[in-house]
């Protein structure tokens, strides 16, 4: 098996101040961005299921965050949203907001995106940009989302979940749009394209070029010029992935609870040479052994939207693996070389 050990990137605790890390993603300049919260437990609005009144719910199951929104209770909270560099740290006060799963991203003229996951209602604007200084510049809807990431140029990519799908969106798997909402591209309307791909779990967006993975044929997919490339791999789901052709770096788990890493080869049509990599922390501490920061606050399995206890993200050639309150990076090149 190969073996491969995560590279520090930041200590980002002297800066929480006591602050509660939450909801992270990678930004184009490949920087993190993420929620400062109020010390405490997780709200439901950060993508945190609470069961149905009146039901009870003994182990993770298949879907324990498969709630709508409307199925959960929560308030209106207030928070910083961060984004932070190896040795940069900008904050940006975000006060009385009532977000289903924040996703957060920089465009590239220094604005933040800010979309809320839930998309609801059907016309709903879910998507706000705001100003560095945090005057809200415009909103306009994007639609129920499974990630959504901003380019180098500024255009907004976005995926969505089974449960989240808009019609009104065109049914798109993958759509891409202007730094004002407009549509550009949707992966479906190429069915020869789209017939393999239902929705996408795992979605790169880097320079020029976007990869990805996606539910049912589990193909990787490479997205240039509006140009769609398929390979075929045997490995299952894959929810993260980084690319630095030829080779492909990924986690896989789909819900089993115990993710894998894995790299591959392109090949002609498949994925080719698939090794799995033993990922380890600096002190060698294993990721999979780790125990679950929510146990600390009495979270219980069925309320953990994962169930391992990191975040990791899948940007250009790099998975970005956050732990509590701690950013380390794993390169493709470093595991392939």
């Amino acid at each position: 098996m190969r073996e491969a050990v995560l590279e520090p990137v930041r200590d980002l605790t002297p800066n929480l101040r006591g602050r509660r890390f939450s909801m992270p993603s990678i930004t184009y300049k490949e920087e993190a961005i993420f929620l400062a919260m109020p010390p405490g437990p997780p709200t439901s609005r950060e993508g945190f299921a609470i069961p149905k009144k009146g039901s009870e719910t003994p182990d993770i199951g298949w879907f324990p965050w498969a709630l709508y929104p409307e199925e959960v209770s929560g308030e209106e909270f207030s928070c910083d949203v961060v984004v932070a560099s190896m040795d940069g740290w900008h904050e940006l006060p975000l006060t009385q907001v009532n977000l289903w799963s924040p996703k957060l991203q920089c465009l590239s003229d220094g604005e933040l995106l800010v979309v809320d996951e839930r998309g609801w209602p059907r016309e709903a604007k879910n998507a706000c940009v705001y100003g560095m200084d945090g005057h809200l510049e415009r909103s306009f809807r994007i639609g129920g989302g499974e990630d959504t990431f901003a380019d180098e140029s500024g255009r907004i990519w976005a995926t969505y979940g089974d449960e989240l799908t808009n019609t009104k969106e065109g049914g798109s798997a993958l759509v891409r749009l202007d730094d004002h909402g407009r549509k550009q591209w949707g992966f479906n309307e190429n069915r020869g394209d789209a017939e393999s791909v239902w929705m996408f779990y795992a979605l790169n967006v880097g320079p020029g070029v976007v990869w990805g993975c996606g539910y049912t044929e589990w193909e990787i997919v490479r997205i240039k010029d509006d140009h769609v490339t398929h390979w075929k791999q045997g490995l299952g789901g894959v929810d993260e992935i980084a690319v630095n052709e030829p080779h492909v770096l990924m986690v896989g788990a789909y819900h089993k609870g115990d993710p894998k890493f894995w790299l591959g080869r392109l090949g002609q049509a498949e994925l080719e040479d698939v090794e799995e990599v033993r990922v380890t922390l600096p002190d060698g501490r294993s990721l999979r052994d780790l125990e679950h920061p929510l146990s600390k606050l009495g979270i219980p399995l069925a309320q953990r939207r994962t169930s391992y206890p990191f975040r990791i993200i899948g940007r250009n050639n790099a998975l970005h693996v956050f732990l509590e309150d701690h950013w380390y990076r794993l390169r493709v090149e470093d595991v392939a070389e």
